[in-house]
C-alpha cells in the first residue's frame, strides 16, 4: 500500500454552502513504528525476568542444601 511521503499536505473541498480546509502533516517515522517509546517497558520486563530467574535459582540452591 502506498501512502503519503513525509511533508505537509493541504486540501480544500468546495461545497455549495462553503468550504472545508484540511492540513495533513506526515512525519518520517515509517522505519520505527511507535517512535521507540517502548524502550523503558522492555528494560523493565527484562529486569523482572532476571529477578524471577535469580529467585528460582536461589530457592533451588536452598532446597538442595537442606
Amino acid at each position: 500500500m502506498n501512502g503519503f511521503g513525509p511533508g505537509t499536505y493541504h486540501s480544500t473541498a468546495v461545497y455549495t454552502d462553503g468550504t472545508s480546509d484540511l492540513t495533513l502533516t506526515v512525519n518520517d517515522d515509517a522505519g520505527n513504528p511507535g517512535g521507540g517509546s517502548n524502550t523503558l517497558l522492555w528494560v523493565a520486563i527484562v529486569i523482572v525476568i532476571i529477578v524471577i530467574i535469580a529467585a528460582i535459582a536461589f530457592l533451588l540452591y536452598r532446597r538442595s542444601k537442606a
